[in-house]
């Protein structure tokens, strides 16, 4: 019998919003954090002195033809008033998401961010940052496939689908904010960072894609820190904590990074990274990072351990980026 469209909408939607919680939601902060801050706080943009371009690519699978994919390209520049002091970072990200069966709910964004440094000594520094997006999704109804498209049980993508749907879309602005914390060694290192975001203080809502129902993007709070427990020339070790909380539902991950430098001099902006974090959603998250001079490339993978864990914890995660030192380039 054919699919009528009008239930189809209802039935779509209900199934879109129990899976990812929120609208907003479909585009998750990426699990490596300082990587891609734009997509956590956009104060975390000042935790490196490189201008940078990069990608990133996040699935979430729940079976071969259902999930996410989720798409950002990103960029930030350090800014300077006068010879090695910088005041602040500017980025922009751009960010695609296609959700559900077949990608039937898109996402497109654009965010704009802006961080700002404030050094209380040589090795106490306090950030913070602002961020502003905008926001369009919509359904799209020519990924529907209907039993009008089933000739003698075979089936054809160039037939109708039998029914008249009308494209609906809906665009909201949203505005994040976050401040953060960094203490440094006597060597100028990060020793300590301490993050907080916050997303949707706005209190912006989807509209009109069922009827004259709206759907709010419900606020979003990140927490994140890391300390560098040992380090000398060639090894770091780093601790980490992230938590994050969404619409009445929170997510603890603890873990530890360890850095192995590739040249003598530090391991900073020359290294190999492993971490491995467990979320109390029975997760095991895996990620591993190559940053250079000149690019970076990272992997990450969520593993469920238990029947518990969500069903979107199997996912990939996959970076690239361009970079080069400003504080070093005469900015």
């Amino acid at each position: 019998m054919k699919i009528k469209a009008d239930r189809f909408r209802l039935l779509f939607l209900l199934m879109v919003l129990m899976l990812s919680g929120s609208a907003y939601a479909q585009l998750p902060g990426l699990s490596q954090f300082w990587l891609a801050p734009q997509t956590n706080t956009p104060a975390a943009l000042t935790g490196s002195d490189y201008a940078q371009f990069s990608s990133h690519y996040r699935r979430q699978a729940i079976s071969e033809d259902l999930g996410y994919h989720s798409y950002v390209l990103s960029g930030s520049l350090p800014l300077y008033y006068k010879e090695g002091n910088r005041f602040g970072t500017a980025g922009l990200s751009l960010l695609h998401d296609r959700s559900g069966q077949f990608g039937l709910l898109t996402t497109n964004g654009l965010m704009a961010s802006f961080s700002y440094e404030t050094r209380l000594s040589t090795q106490h520094h306090l950030v913070g940052g602002l961020q502003a997006g905008y926001f369009n999704r919509g359904i799209n109804w020519s990924k529907v496939r209907t039993d009008a498209q089933w000739q003698h049980g075979v089936y054809d993508p160039n037939a109708g689908v039998g029914e008249n749907w009308t494209p609906e879309r809906s665009g909201v602005l949203v505005i994040n904010a976050g401040i953060g914390y960094h203490r440094l060694n006597q060597a100028g290192q990060n020793q300590l960072r301490i993050h907080l975001g916050a997303s949707n203080l706005s209190k912006s809502s989807f509209d009109h894609l069922e009827g004259d129902r709206e759907e709010p993007l419900p606020l979003g709070l990140t927490f994140f820190t890391d300390y560098v427990a040992y380090r000398n020339e060639y090894y770091e070790l780093i601790p980490m904590l992230r938590w994050q909380w969404e619409a009445g539902l929170g997510d603890l991950h603890t873990g530890i990074m360890l850095k192995r430098a590739l040249k003598a001099g530090g391991v900073e902006d020359n290294h190999l990274g492993l971490a491995i974090l467990y979320s109390g959603q029975q997760t095991a998250i895996f990620s591993l990072q190559l940053i250079q001079p000149t690019f970076l490339f990272a992997i990450g993978y969520d593993l469920a351990l238990g029947e518990a864990a969500p069903a979107t914890r199997n996912a990939v995660e996959a970076s690239l980026g361009w970079r080069f030192n400003r504080a070093s380039s005469g900015k």
